[in-house]
């Protein structure tokens, strides 16, 4: 199942619950239930599938029926076989006490699939259905998870301020402030407070397991910025102090990349000058392309997306009317919704900036050219 990197940094925070052992009364049908929850710890699925139909024949009045159901649920190789499974749980035993970590399972499925529309329905579900739960910071961290990938920054924010609000696990406060810096990110690019929250994760939770994330994102911001020397010390300092993370071997990577400019070993952490010297909002190209592609540019228009259904985009095609004619072109597996038609870099840039001031997207400039029979977009 896919896994991407910007969220590589919930595989920690969103690790599988295993199953814990029923209540002990001793009865034939909870010695058999416990037998075969057993099987399905060690991941025997052929002795979880032959006893739980002996089980079910035997004792089919038993109050242990769900957790049988939910044993054969934890050992389905296909996902979407395993997700019938909890999804039964949910919908046909109510008074069940492990209903809430069947829709838990369910949000976990589809966050290792990406499906983020059905994550963000499952884990919004979970949040109403199961407010007292142990699991309620799991859904709320899917929930918000989902909305960053379907590019609902506002409900997203709003969400992990809530989240930051209301909790006082240092885990969760970290998870949250990451989450938050990327948010920030999308919508002001690499500006002044994006650089200070990953200060502040880097320095005041030093504890926490996201750390090696937010060293990856302050030398990725280095980069951007052409600092070699501090992007090539923020990479080793993460290499060298989590060997074996999945952003440590992303980092080596980087970092040999960047020894074709002979950097040296420097401190790393933003400063007050080096705040001082970041834009509001961060209106530098992502990647420098050459002008000149042998094709006359016609003009400038802003870059929104992508977008993975066609509802979100007409959305946001509403909201951004505003700056200009907008289209919605279908990509692949995705949509993308091209803003306004500008004679000048300078006037994209501003309406940019309005944009991300005013409605908290974050929108790309490209440039239009035509060449003999057909019209080029390129992103800067």
């Amino acid at each position: 199942m896919p896994c991407q990197h910007n969220i590589c940094v919930t595989s920690a925070l969103l690790a599988c619950v295993l199953f814990t052992a029923v209540p002990a009364r001793s009865s034939p049908d909870s010695d058999y239930c416990r037998k075969i929850e057993a099987y399905a710890r060690a991941g025997k699925s052929r002795l979880v599938s032959e006893h739980s139909k002996i089980f079910f024949r035997k004792y089919p009045r038993s109050s242990h029926v769900p957790d049988v159901r939910l044993a054969i649920a934890e050992v389905q190789e296909d996902p979407e076989e395993a997700v019938k499974r909890y999804r039964v749980l949910v919908e046909k035993y109510r008074y069940y006490s492990r209903r809430d970590y069947a829709q838990f399972r369910i949000c976990q499925v589809r966050l290792l699939q990406s499906r983020w529309k059905s994550l963000e329905k499952e884990s919004s579900f979970g949040i109403s259905t199961f407010s007292k739960s142990r699991y309620i910071t799991g859904f709320r961290r899917c929930y918000i998870l989902a909305c960053v990938r379907l590019n609902s920054l506002i409900k997203a924010r709003r969400e992990c301020a809530s989240l930051l609000n209301e909790t006082h696990d240092y885990r969760t406060m970290a998870w949250a402030l990451l989450v938050m810096s990327q948010i920030q990110k999308k919508t002001t690019g690499y500006s002044r407070d994006y650089i200070n929250s990953l200060r502040e994760i880097a320095s005041g939770f030093k504890r926490s397991d996201i750390v090696p994330s937010a060293l990856y994102w302050l030398g990725d911001f280095y980069e951007h910025r052409n600092d070699h020397n501090r992007s090539y010390s923020a990479y080793m300092d993460l290499v060298e102090k989590f060997p074996g993370s999945p952003e440590s071997y992303m980092a080596e990577k980087r970092a040999r990349l960047l020894k074709q400019y002979a950097p040296v070993r420097v401190e790393y952490m933003p400063g007050d000058m080096i705040l001082q010297n970041t834009e509001d909002i961060d209106i530098r190209p992502e990647r420098d392309i050459p002008e000149d592609r042998g094709n006359e540019i016609r003009g400038y228009s802003l870059s929104i997306g992508p977008f993975y259904s066609l509802k979100k985009a007409g959305e946001i095609k509403k909201l951004v009317s505003e700056f200009g004619s907008v289209k919605i072109v279908r990509l692949m597996k995705a949509y993308e919704i091209y803003c306004g038609e500008f004679t000048s870099r300078d006037s994209a840039n501003t309406a940019r900036i309005r944009m991300a001031e005013e409605l908290g997207i974050n929108a790309r400039i490209v440039h239009i050219s035509n060449g003999k029979r057909k019209k080029y977009i390129y992103r800067d």
